[in-house]
């Protein structure tokens, strides 16, 4: 079964001891890049998507939810994936991906953090 997901998502890895296979680090993924979303599968009423990703050898894998989170929306980019670093992007409170613009924190999603 298909779903709908926000077009532009990226998501970073975070691979589980214990998450399910295929693990994303040993089939061409890397912690240190965002990977675009390019599309998402649940095969059955379980709650376990996976999700379609690209890794960095250029090819399609599906990817278990539960090894991933959310890193920022890039509504505008076409790229398969960006680097993390180039992004300015860091884990903070709870893993939630933050960039830093000037001396101000900002969630990904453009809220300021205090």
């Amino acid at each position: 079964m298909a779903l709908d997901y926000e077009k532009g998502l990226y998501v970073r890895i975070l691979e589980l001891d214990r998450g399910p296979h295929p693990k994303p680090l040993s089939h061409g993924f890397s912690e240190t890049n965002a990977y675009r979303v390019l599309g998402v599968y649940n095969p059955s009423e379980s709650g376990e998507c996976w999700l379609i990703l690209p890794n960095d050898r250029d090819e399609i894998w599906y990817i278990s939810q539960r090894h991933v989170r959310v890193s920022h929306l890039g509504a505008n980019s076409t790229q398969f994936r960006m680097s993390l670093s180039a992004l300015n992007l860091v884990s903070g409170n709870a893993g939630v991906a933050h960039r830093k613009l000037s001396d101000e924190w900002v969630q990904a999603d453009g809220a300021q953090v205090y």
